[in-house]
């Protein structure tokens, strides 16, 4: 059977913001115990996501938002003077304070603002998947305490309580959009500008999916968040460069393609571009 799947991704990812689903799962007891196996790899069938025993898997959950990307409006930090994105607010401490105070603020942040408690909470209301949102620089920059250490313990958190993973780039190297809030600093999308953001891009995804190619409790790698600035063409050309790269480092896991609000109608069908085992996704904001 072919493999893809179609994932309908609500407020990023399955509605995190409604009770009623929240209540649901909470006793679906059924549900969560075939769902949160963390011995069991997940796949695409169809347009079904299935664990390793071709049971059928609902992914329910939520974003760890603003941990290893801070959008400054989710934490009341927005309309601050010379502060528009992530990287503005840690340049303006380190201006003011000295660059040590800036690195330990940045610790202090993502030691602190999502922790293993989250985890077992979303557990314990019967969430079964964490999509984490990341910018480059918080794992492979250390002028902006860069540390894969963060989320190792994540995974490591999420193999503990049985919720499924999906790492999420939230933010690439030369920003995939000019909306600068979402991509972490002040940008005008020079992803699809030079190559050597796109080779960076690349590259730090083989290296994520090197580290965590045999880890089951990963449900995929959600490749590039609403990159909307790109033109359809250069989009699925350089999501086809990746698949193509992460899939050498990691042939099992999910790969998550978003339509960068484009919608998702003009994605290629997986087929026409032989990819297998991947899941699209959009992003859909009530008006």
């Amino acid at each position: 059977m072919k493999s893809y799947a179609v994932l309908l991704t609500l407020c990023f990812l399955i509605f995190c913001s409604c009770t009623r689903e929240i209540t649901n799962l909470h006793y679906d007891a059924d549900l969560k115990k075939k769902a949160c196996s963390p011995s069991s790899f997940l796949r695409t069938s169809g347009r079904s996501i299935v664990n390793e025993q071709g049971e059928s898997v609902r992914l329910a959950g939520c974003n760890a938002g603003s941990w290893l990307l801070i959008e400054p409006w989710m934490i009341n930090a927005d309309g601050q003077p010379d502060i528009e994105t992530e990287k503005d607010l840690w340049d303006v401490v380190g201006s003011r304070f000295g660059e040590q105070v800036k690195l330990d603020l940045i610790r202090t942040h993502r030691t602190s603002f999502f922790t293993r408690e989250d985890v077992q909470r979303m557990a314990d209301i019967g969430m079964n998947c964490l999509r984490i949102p990341i910018g480059w620089r918080a794992i492979s920059d250390p002028h902006y305490g860069g540390d894969l250490s963060y989320l190792d313990d994540c995974i490591r958190w999420c193999r503990e309580f049985g919720v499924y993973a999906i790492i999420d780039l939230h933010g690439a190297p030369g920003a995939q959009s000019s909306n600068s809030v979402i991509v972490g600093e002040r940008a005008l999308n020079e992803l699809w500008k030079e190559e050597s953001y796109r080779d960076a891009t690349v590259s730090w995804w083989t290296h994520i999916a090197a580290r965590y190619k045999d880890e089951s409790i990963v449900a995929g790698y959600d490749l590039l968040n609403e990159a909307m600035d790109a033109s359809m063409g250069d989009l699925v050309t350089f999501y086809d460069r990746l698949y193509k790269a992460v899939r050498q480092a990691d042939p099992r896991h999910m790969l998550v393609v978003e339509d960068g609000l484009h919608g998702i109608y003009r994605l290629p069908h997986p087929d026409q571009m032989g990819w297998t085992n991947v899941v699209y996704s959009f992003h859909y904001y009530p008006q």
